[in-house]
């Protein structure tokens, strides 16, 4: 695509914009989350993700958090989607 325009910001706008129409993007939607990252770094371990994912289905469900995200830490190696130790079920 070629967006020509005076405005750098406002032409990356229109971009996205259109971007996301021709990819079905879910657009003017927030995404509700707990990414594991912002709270355990690497440090991550399964009962921690099931305890989160456990509250989050009996508090917070109702108020429209929808995604539990294991960030880093559950692999055995980079790019590996094998859960390591920490994640004795997988």
């Amino acid at each position: 695509m070629i967006c020509i325009s005076k405005n750098p910001y406002s032409a990356l706008e229109t971009y996205s914009q259109v971007m996301g129409i021709l990819n079905s993007g879910r657009v003017n939607s927030i995404i509700n989350g707990w990414c594991s990252w912002f709270y355990t770094f690497d440090n991550v371990t399964e009962e921690e993700v099931v305890r989160n994912a456990e509250f989050i289905s009996r508090n917070l469900k109702k108020y429209g958090l929808d995604y539990v995200q294991i960030d880093e830490g559950y692999q055995r190696y980079h790019g590996d989607w094998e859960g390591n130790e920490k994640f004795p079920h997988g």
